[in-house]
């Protein structure tokens, strides 16, 4: 994903995320969960529209806690690849795997809003996965 602005960010970091690699790790962390929970319903394809719409939610839910490192977004639920891209403004040079990194810290993120909407706060884990990785994301972020 190219973004294109009037002024672009002295430090920038682009990064790009696909739904079904959302969907993939969700359909995972079901799976165990399901595995350890008899009582509860496996996330699978079939809830692929149902999953989609929570995922956008957490992605609203990241661009506003992170607006003052976010230069620009597009979330496109219809592309093949790189539906979700965000260009962040940093203050230094990023490293080589940064980039890496950070997809994979929105991966979880992500995936943890959706799993945490779906099987509550309360009766899982997710909510802690979801507070641990915006975390992780943040001093990702700020690093001096």
């Amino acid at each position: 994903m190219r973004f294109i602005l009037e002024h672009q960010p002295r430090h920038a970091l682009t990064v790009s995320v696909s739904i079904d690699a959302v969907l993939e790790r969700i359909a995972a962390h079901s799976a165990w969960h399901a595995a350890h929970n008899p009582n509860v319903v496996e996330l699978n394809a079939d809830h692929r529209r149902l999953l989609t719409l929570s995922i956008e939610q957490g992605f609203a839910d990241l661009r506003t806690r992170f607006a003052g490192y976010i230069a620009a977004w597009n979330w496109n639920p219809n592309s093949e690849d790189e539906a979700i891209a965000v260009l962040f403004k940093l203050e230094k040079r990023a490293s080589a795997t940064m980039v890496d990194v950070v997809a994979d810290v929105m991966v979880e993120i992500l995936a943890a809003h959706a799993l945490m909407q779906f099987y509550g706060r309360e009766a899982s884990y997710f909510d802690a996965s979801y507070r641990k990785h915006r975390a992780q994301l943040a001093l990702l972020l700020c690093q001096p």
